[in-house]
């Protein structure tokens, strides 16, 4: 038997102590950690290897593909806004809501809609193009982890396809692996060179090739093989033209190997191309 008085204080206290407790802030559950870029390519790539499953189309997604093929951005986003409401598991209408996005270099808000594709998975005729779509998203918005990750996959998918090796070298370069730049960026120049030699050079496989020079005369300097940085430029110049990027680093380099009246030539080239283009 507790005495009166402590049996008194017990009494008092309790309804305290139980109003405090429950006031008590509980520890939160454990927040999942939001996936890095790499980690939700790695999730999605095992259900875009076997794209063969296709969804229904909505009947509205014809209309919206035809104003993404005549570049009304905002009028197709709106449309496949739509259609993504209606049909929350629609892959197609996820990426391409993105697409849009990205097509007017709104990076930002393209992410979200391309990190929905990869999760819904395949769905449509060349899925696997969210994974390129991806990369050169997260490209610009300076991921290049992320963005490396995305190109792999994509050229797992589509080993041929020349913009994402171009991809993949400016990550490695980035990455400050140089070999691995080199690699992958005169594989970009390959698949270049055979398409030209099967159809011809258009305008743009030229600038296809003067930019992937350009780019193997950024791993030239990089390793300060002057002589190498103009050889690529050289050939950068020769593609197209209208390079003026090519042309303003080939007069640097021309510069700093001493020849003074080729670099002042190639420093009036770029800027004739710069007029050219309106710049």
């Amino acid at each position: 038997m507790l005495p009166r008085l402590a049996l008194t204080l017990l009494l008092l206290v309790a309804p305290a102590l139980a109003a405090c407790d429950a006031r008590t802030p509980q520890p939160a559950p454990a927040a999942h950690a939001t996936p890095s870029p790499a980690e939700r390519v790695a999730a999605a790539l095992p259900r875009f290897r076997d794209e063969a499953r296709r969804d229904a189309q909505d009947p509205r997604m014809d209309a919206a593909l035809k104003l993404v093929g005549a570049r009304d951005w905002a009028a197709a986003r709106a449309q496949l806004e739509a259609i993504a409401a209606d049909r929350p598991q629609d892959a197609r209408a996820a990426f391409l809501v993105g697409y849009t996005h990205h097509k007017e270099k709104r990076y930002a808000q393209a992410r979200p809609w391309l990190e929905r594709a990869l999760e819904l998975g395949p769905g449509f005729d060349r899925a696997r193009s969210v994974f390129y779509v991806y990369g050169w998203c997260l490209w610009y918005l300076g991921e290049v982890d992320g963005a490396r990750a995305a190109f792999e996959a994509y050229l797992e998918l589509d080993p041929e396809e020349r913009d994402a090796w171009f991809g993949l070298g400016l990550t490695a370069i980035q990455q400050g692996r140089l070999d691995d730049a080199a690699r992958d960026l005169q594989r970009s120049v390959e698949l270049v060179e055979a398409l030209a030699a099967q159809r011809g050079v258009d305008a743009q496989l030229a600038q296809d090739l003067a930019k992937a020079e350009n780019a193997l005369a950024d791993v030239a300097l990089a390793r300060d093989d002057l002589a190498g940085a103009r050889q690529h430029l050289t050939r950068a110049v020769g593609a197209w033209r209208d390079g003026y990027e090519a042309w303003f680093k080939l007069s640097r380099v021309l510069t700093r190997l001493g020849d003074d009246e080729a670099a002042a030539e190639a420093l009036r080239q770029h800027d004739l191309a710069r007029e050219r283009l309106g710049r």
